[in-house]
């Protein structure tokens, strides 16, 4: 394979990456990792044993704080350039941006939302977005 397939290939699998429907795991286009998840109580601790390794880290609830699923998240940084467009996989997205500014939207029930955040070396930051969602409190299959 020549060095132009290769790096079609690589671009191309990035680019995959980066705009799948689900975000699990991946890389953004600044070639920075995200973990996504948060479904169950097992894989919200495996997460938060890893929150230290990013310095972004984004929640989605109700205003009455059951998680939120499937919200579709865009990343911009300071100029305008996509730096990640993903459906989490579960209400929790911890991910490293590179120095900068970006502004971090957030879309779920149909509202989008947006907020600000600053990366410097060594910082952390958690954005957390209500959603406008209804959530049914009880089990299914269970009656009231």
């Amino acid at each position: 394979m020549n060095s132009s397939a290769r790096m079609a290939l690589v671009f191309g699998l990035t680019f995959a990456a980066v705009h799948a429907a689900r975000a699990g795991a991946g890389v953004t286009l600044q070639g920075e990792s995200f973990l996504s998840g948060g479904t169950g109580s097992d894989e919200r601790a495996m997460l938060e044993q890893k929150r230290g390794s990013y310095n972004l880290w984004i929640r989605t609830a109700t205003k009455e704080g059951a998680y939120v699923s499937d919200a579709g998240v865009r990343i911009t940084d300071d100029g305008g350039r996509l730096v990640l467009d993903a459906i989490m996989d579960g209400p929790w997205l911890y991910l490293n941006l590179k120095q900068g500014r970006y502004s971090v939207g957030v879309k779920c029930e149909g509202k989008a939302q947006r907020q600000q955040v600053s990366i410097s070396p060594g910082s952390h930051h958690e954005l957390m977005f209500r959603c406008e969602e209804t959530v049914d409190l009880l089990p299914r299959g269970a009656t009231q």
